[in-house]
């Protein structure tokens, strides 16, 4: 279903909601999983979670 402004929506309502909370994180999954795969996506949302840059899982 697009082009009915689903992620426009989200968008505002994160504008506008995402100070309330300490975790958060804003992705669009469909487009980025296609380019980088399930992996990233979550390497992505979990690192924006906690605020850190370049998680890598492997890692201590």
């Amino acid at each position: 279903m697009g082009g009915i402004g689903k992620t426009t929506l989200a968008k505002a309502l994160y504008a506008k909601l995402y100070s309330q909370f300490e975790g958060r994180s804003f992705l669009n999954v469909m487009d980025e999983s296609k380019k980088y795969g399930l992996n990233a996506v979550h390497n992505k949302f979990v690192s924006t979670l906690l605020e850190e840059e370049n998680l890598h899982p492997d890692a201590p």
